[in-house]
């Protein structure tokens, strides 16, 4: 048998696959698979895997073909990387088949919201009921459009008889009576 057949990826379209953001070593984005079309159980045949140029981010098992991070990833440095995978026969010459892989790189939920203030003051009429008396804004620096920069508000301490808070507009309204000869102050942590 001469080697006249190159590896083929199989399958023979684009390879892509998603990795989290800052999870360990060690994550399998996945298995590539190339065949070769000479004699099978000859040198010819027998296909290896490497990646061309190195990568800092990911190896590939030379026999397996699975693909696995070598550090975490983060989304910050980029949203996306692409490795190339060279499949090379053992015959003589060798022949090689080179197949690109785009690795997406998903936001994990690791910014926490910041106020736009450190703390927020208002004064509102007695005996108003329902009435808005301040909004609090807060953003979170994970990617925009995700369940991971959504923000929500609660109030975590203060008097939740007299205010209420919108969990999703972080308004702040009054809902129970207030009388400033009673009580001429309230503080609230949201």
């Amino acid at each position: 048998d001469i080697n006249d057949n190159p590896p083929v990826f199989v399958p023979t379209d684009l390879y892509s696959c998603s990795i989290t953001e800052l999870l360990p070593a060690g994550q399998t984005c996945l298995t590539l698979r190339a065949t070769d079309a000479d004699q099978p159980g000859s040198e010819n045949a027998r296909v290896t895997f490497e990646l061309s140029p190195l990568s800092p981010f990911f190896a590939i098992n030379s026999t397996t073909g699975v693909l696995q991070t070598t550090a975490a990833l983060d989304r910050a440095f980029a949203a996306s990387l692409t490795v190339t995978v060279v499949a090379t026969d053992h015959g003589v010459p060798p022949l090689q088949a080179v197949r690109p892989v785009t690795v997406q790189v998903l936001d994990a939920n690791n910014n926490r919201p910041l106020f736009n203030q450190s703390t927020y003051r208002a004064s509102v009429a007695e005996n108003v009921l329902f009435e808005a008396v301040l909004q609090v804004l807060a953003t979170d620096a994970d990617l925009a459009g995700t369940p991971n920069a959504q923000v929500s508000y609660y109030m975590v301490s203060g008097d939740d008889e007299k205010f209420r808070i919108n969990a999703a507009s972080g308004v702040i309204t009054v809902t129970g009576v207030l009388d400033r000869e009673t009580v001429d102050f309230y503080s609230l942590v949201v």
